[in-house]
């Protein structure tokens, strides 16, 4: 493993730096899944125009409404990246969309207290960064004022001394758990739960550098001869495809609920064929394509 590796004595490990081709047409390689990606593209824009033009819209909607679009890009740059071979990578976008996902079903289900935290957390954040920056002579930055200074001192005890806790200050966890009522159909929930245990763990493991992710890119070719990669690669791009894509079907599916749009179930009926689509193994479809022409 990575950290047997590292324990040994630096002098028995000759280093070799591997620099990967980009040669590879990796959307041609996972040609199916990029398709079945494209098509629910196609399904997630045409949600977002049945949100458009809604009416009476509140402080929790356009949270909502602004993770969803947030959300869309992020996904976006994931399946860009896994186009050009860094799935790696786009496993730790795909990171920040599980979160998103925790944010917008408690939002959606705590629309008033997140009316109330939402501000308060953007007016925090301002002026945490304008008590760091005014330590920093090259900003030329104010002190803030006395009232300034009470006021951050105030929500400091809602955020944390350096605004470590999340604006809902909740984990992932606790705003998952404070927001089943926002997964309504049978088993949805437990689904949720299975993606925040294995895959965001994993997504996790790659963001922060740990021995875990580090493994992606050092590989021992022998007992004495370690390398360390770097370029693209195919490692990871389908499981940063069949990840991204559930969760934007996810986040889409609760956005039509929050504001309550009929076709939302009929959204998820069609987003999930796709998601069929890319979780089943090319094995799998070879065989299927095997039997269906000697049928």
């Amino acid at each position: 493993s990575f950290t047997s590796r590292a324990a040994r004595a630096s002098s028995s490990v000759t280093l070799c730096c591997v620099a990967q081709t980009d040669r590879v047409n990796y959307r041609q390689l996972h040609k199916r899944e990029f398709e079945a990606g494209q098509r629910l593209l196609g399904l997630v824009g045409d949600a977002g125009m049945r949100i458009s033009g809604h009416r009476d819209s509140t402080t929790s909607d356009k949270i909502v409404v602004g993770i969803f679009a947030r959300s869309t890009n992020v996904w976006r740059a994931a399946g860009h990246l896994c186009a050009v071979g860094y799935g790696v990578e786009a496993g730790m976008l795909n990171r920040v969309l599980f979160e998103a996902l925790a944010d917008l079903a408690w939002t959606s289900m705590h629309p008033d207290t997140a009316t109330e935290l939402f501000p308060q957390n953007d007016e925090f954040a301002q002026l945490l960064v304008a008590e760091k920056a005014s330590g920093f002579p090259q900003f030329e930055v104010e002190p803030l004022t006395e009232p300034q200074n009470d006021r951050l001192a105030e929500l400091k005890k809602l955020f944390g001394d350096f605004g470590d806790k999340h604006w809902t200050r909740l984990s992932v966890h606790g705003r998952l758990q404070s927001s089943k009522g926002a997964f309504v159909r049978e088993g949805e929930f437990g689904e949720v739960e299975e993606w925040h245990a294995i895959a965001h763990f994993q997504h996790n493991q790659l963001l922060h550098g740990s021995p875990w992710g580090l493994r992606h890119r050092v590989h021992e070719l022998d007992a004495a001869t370690t390398a360390f990669a770097s370029g693209p690669s195919d490692d990871w791009i389908s499981q940063a495809l069949v990840a991204g894509a559930w969760t934007i079907a996810m986040i889409t599916l609760l956005t039509l609920r929050h504001f309550k749009v009929p076709e939302a179930e009929d959204f998820w009926q069609a987003a999930d064929a796709e998601l069929t689509v890319l979780r089943t193994p090319p094995d799998k479809v070879e065989a299927a394509g095997r039997n269906d022409s000697s049928a």
